[in-house]
């Protein structure tokens, strides 16, 4: 009698083999895993040692220009509310394309007393430092002394924000550009009315790409790969705009 074989393999998606379902969607999660990792060390508060000795001499200067020493906050080193460099509580807040958060003072002076003529790197990760993100509190914002601070981050990014970068940059600083950029979308003066109406066509784009069954490469037909056909041109698009974000900041 003739037994006939039947394949009971599994395969996550029907007519297509486990192997090239790994291949493709392989390099996507090794990517994000690395992109991952690479947030986890720019986690840290922690003044990189070859930037310790500029970052020193700027602290004294800060603290002396309000009367204090640096003995007076030596508990506070890592504390999130507190600026790495002057160690005392975040005044005018700013953070960098690499998510470290400084005074503004502090960050330019950092700047100006480093290299002028370049764009800083981070006191804390040593990333280039290319865009300046404002992160007043309301009572600054109100302040006299807010003119003068937004000035300093304006001058900042004409000079840097505008410049190529390699891709893997603009991925890397993605998630703090397009925070600030949705933050700025609700503020009357955040951002111009033209960067407005493109947010918004994009965005419309992208709600209409995924909710269309005519996609590039459809779900109904291969399951798990249309949907993630379905982040990545989501994810393009959204990286597209921050690049916008960035290009706005810069002619601001």
């Amino acid at each position: 009698m003739t037994h006939t074989h039947h394949d009971t393999s599994t395969h996550f998606i029907e007519g297509i083999s486990n192997d090239l379902v790994f291949l493709l969607i392989g390099p996507t999660i090794f990517v994000t895993l690395v992109i991952i990792v690479l947030k986890m060390f720019r986690s840290s508060r922690d003044i990189h040692p070859r930037h310790l000795e500029l970052v020193q001499e700027i602290r004294q200067r800060v603290l002396e220009a309000r009367g204090e020493t640096p003995e007076q906050h030596p508990s506070h080193r890592n504390a999130d509310d507190r600026c790495p460099i002057c160690i005392d509580v975040l005044k005018f807040a700013v953070e960098t394309n690499c998510a470290h958060i400084f005074c503004c003072s502090c960050i330019i002076s950092y700047w100006e007393h480093g290299s002028s003529m370049s764009a800083m790197q981070c006191p804390i990760c040593r990333q280039e430092v290319r865009v300046l993100l404002p992160d007043f509190t309301h009572e600054e914002e109100i302040s006299d002394n807010v003119n003068e601070q937004t000035n300093k981050i304006r001058l900042y990014n004409r000079r840097f924000s505008g410049e190529p970068r390699p891709l893997l940059e603009y991925i890397l600083d993605f998630p703090v550009l397009l925070r600030h950029m949705f933050r700025n979308f609700f503020n009357v003066n955040g951002l111009v009315a033209m960067l407005r109406v493109r947010i918004v066509v994009y965005l419309a784009i992208v709600v209409l790409y995924i909710l269309s069954p005519l996609d590039i490469i459809p779900e109904f037909v291969f399951g798990i790969l249309g949907f993630l056909d379905d982040v990545a041109i989501a994810g393009i698009i959204l990286l597209y705009l921050t690049v916008l974000f960035r290009q706005s900041l810069a002619n601001h």
